[in-house]
């Protein structure tokens, strides 16, 4: 508690954390005598009951509302790249973008103090291509940075986003860009190499399980209609005495046919995968 106000579990881990670091320094010059706070646990775990699985469609929807072009390639960057917003957007030139070999470079302000300074490579997928390409045409002649229009500290892009949401007719979801960068985290995970998708998101695998990858309602369509033993789906022996459902055991959505799993994600030119060192813990800490 703070006064009357109560605060969330991370939030009070992550103040602690501050404050032991803070009298960590005094402890070393000499200022006091001991710190406080030392034994204090402090780990900052995810939030399941925040996290929300944005749907692909729902964001191309919303997309189609916006007129400005740099915030479709706003919303693009966040929900298909997996970006931080506003941080790594705004950091984003058209130096680091390489339209040839469809690869960004990411300078992450969050990570700039672990191994490899916070920057990173990461392929451009198709979904943000046509949105970059919009703003690239668009832009004056010698333009440095990709997102020109909405770098004033007193701009709240949260509070313009649901604004957008609630034209669109979409329902708002917590943490709205948090939870794009989670959505691509959880699609990217089912079709490339964890290791591969903490290089181009910028994270640590610890940290995507902590506080990104969700389960999906595919992943349970997709675990109905797999088995390791393809054979046995086909059977005709087992398919003549399995019992006929009929009434409320028919499963909603599964059709005769099977189930269709849809894929959000969409390959993007993989090319040379630029695999970069550990990645800094989220949230940002002076212990590490």
């Amino acid at each position: 508690m703070v006064g009357e106000r109560k605060l969330a579990k991370n939030t009070v881990s992550k103040l602690i954390r501050y404050a032991r670091h803070y009298f960590g320094v005094a402890v070393r010059r000499g200022i006091v005598a001991r710190n406080p706070f030392a034994h204090l646990p402090a780990t900052v775990g995810g939030n399941p009951a925040s996290r929300h699985f944005v749907p692909a469609d729902d964001v191309l929807r919303l997309i189609g509302t916006i007129p400005d072009p740099e915030w479709r390639l706003l919303l693009a960057l966040a929900r298909f790249q997996g970006l931080r917003i506003p941080s790594e957007a705004l950091a984003l030139r058209w130096g680091d973008v390489d339209f040839a070999e469809r690869r960004l470079v990411i300078r992450a302000s969050k990570t700039e103090h672990h191994e490899g300074g916070g920057i990173r490579v990461m392929p451009i997928f198709p979904e943000t291509m046509p949105h970059l390409e919009a703003v690239f045409d668009a832009a004056p002649e010698g333009s440095e940075h990709v997102i020109s229009r909405y770098r004033e500290t007193t701009q709240n892009l949260r509070t313009q986003l649901l604004r957008y949401v609630a034209r669109a007719g979409l329902t708002p979801w917590a943490k709205p860009w948090q939870n794009m960068r989670a959505s691509r985290a959880t699609e990217l995970v089912t079709v490339f190499p964890s290791h591969v998708c903490s290089a181009w998101l910028g994270h640590t695998e610890l940290i995507a399980e902590r506080h990104y990858r969700m389960v999906r309602d595919e992943d349970f369509a997709k675990a109905t209609a797999w088995t390791a033993t393809p054979s046995a789906a086909q059977n005709p022996a087992q398919q003549q005495h399995a019992p006929e459902r009929t009434g409320a055991h028919v499963s909603s959505g599964v059709d005769s046919q099977g189930v269709v799993v849809r894929r959000d994600a969409t390959k993007g030119d993989s090319g040379q995968l630029y695999l970069m060192g550990g990645k800094g813990l989220e949230p940002l800490t002076f212990s590490v």
